[in-house]
């Protein structure tokens, strides 16, 4: 039997890293195949090997990335290291060896220039292995299964042996996402409470930043019918952790508008709703952060830190854990450093913050973008 080009594998392993997070389920992420006679050129003249393999580039498309804080900059970069990663597991386990070949800031201007408008991040070299990766195998159900949980956790705390996985998860695509980022795993108590009680008295700048609850609320979906055929963003069922009927659906559509929300604000709407955060953030069993080394990272940095998140996300996943990231409280500058000075945290700017634990109640998987197969362009 003829086995598949690799072309078909890429294409097969696409609707497997379609399945990997990103902030706002934005999904800013395009895969491309570089197939033509100008891109064989442009590698050519960047010193690419002939012959045997294909390159693949993971790519961000302007239109989808989120812009109202600066901080999304690098969540679209961590969220373009994600998918590198689910692409990377996904094509090992169809035994397809993907070699970093450039990552941002150091992708030949030619091959840039073909995938205009996208952004690359990752241009990577597709050859056949001798067998399928057996590691990448077990990790292939967890993109799968992996969520983002916004439900009560139980407030166990995390047996030590889960927390030493979890620190030493390591990301397949990006082998240096190491010293690109690193993890602290909070799970004293007191530690827990003192994180709920910021979240609880600062995290409603997430409504309270206007430009920002717009951009977020662009990308909420209310309404059966809606959620049912949504290929991106947040289900208001999602964000509340619990069914809802159409109608109060409409209700949440009209109370969190952002020209409602204005009127709510003085009326303690948004202290409420952190308050309710901070509250789950202290029972949890376990609060994980994230952090450059540096405060002004490289691009190239940020985009390895999202292999290393995806590496420790499928590393709880198959424990039976959750998340729910918190993403205000690194969002903001002066946050940022209250966080750091309040709990003790290591220097660098952080860039993820999020409880962990056991949910009391499982979700159905976010809206994913369809055909991501077919969406694999030739260029």
């Amino acid at each position: 039997m003829e086995s598949p080009s690799l072309e078909r594998i890429l294409r097969e392993a696409a609707s497997d890293a379609a399945l990997s997070p990103s902030s706002h389920n934005a999904q800013p992420c395009e895969l491309a195949l570089l197939t033509s006679d100008e891109a064989r050129r442009a590698l050519a003249e960047a010193g690419a090997p002939a012959g045997e393999g294909v390159h693949a580039v993971v790519a961000l498309d302007p239109a989808r990335c989120l812009s109202a804080l600066p901080a999304h900059r690098a969540e679209m970069l961590v969220s373009g290291g994600i998918y590198t990663e689910a692409l990377t597991i996904a094509l090992a386990a169809r035994g397809v060896r993907a070699e970093l070949r450039w990552r941002i800031g150091g992708v030949p201007s030619g091959v840039a220039r073909l995938l205009a408008p996208w952004e690359p991040v990752a241009v990577l070299h597709l050859t056949r292995s001798e067998t399928n990766d057996a590691q990448a195998v077990a990790q292939l159900p967890l993109l799968a299964a992996r969520r983002t949980n916004r439900s009560p956790y139980r407030s166990e705390p995390l047996a030590p042996e889960v927390v030493e996985e979890v620190r030493g998860a390591a990301s397949r695509a990006f082998p240096d996402a190491r010293e690109a980022c690193g993890v602290v795993c909070l799970t004293d108590r007191g530690a827990l409470e003192k994180s709920g009680a910021l979240v609880g008295r600062y995290s409603d700048r997430e409504f309270t930043h206007e430009a920002a609850w717009r951009e977020t609320y662009a990308h909420m979906r209310f309404g059966p019918e809606v959620i049912r055929e949504a290929e991106t963003g947040l289900p208001i069922t999602h964000l509340l952790a619990k069914p809802l009927p159409g109608w109060q659906q409409a209700l949440m559509r009209r109370v969190l508008s952002p020209t409602s929300m204005r009127v709510l604000r003085p009326l303690g709407l948004t202290r409420s709703l952190a308050r309710e955060s901070g509250k789950a953030v202290a029972a949890s069993g376990m609060a994980l952060y994230l952090h450059f080394h540096e405060e002004e990272p490289s691009e190239a940095a940020q985009v390895a830190a999202g292999g290393r998140l995806l590496a420790l996300w499928l590393a709880l996943t198959a424990r039976g854990l959750a998340m729910h990231p918190v993403s205000v409280m690194v969002q903001h500058p002066d946050l940022r450093r209250m966080l750091v000075s309040e709990l003790g945290l290591p220097p660098g700017r952080g860039f993820f913050f999020a409880r962990v634990g056991v949910p009391n109640a499982q979700l159905p998987p976010a809206p994913r973008r369809r055909e991501a197969a077919e969406r694999v362009r030739r260029v």
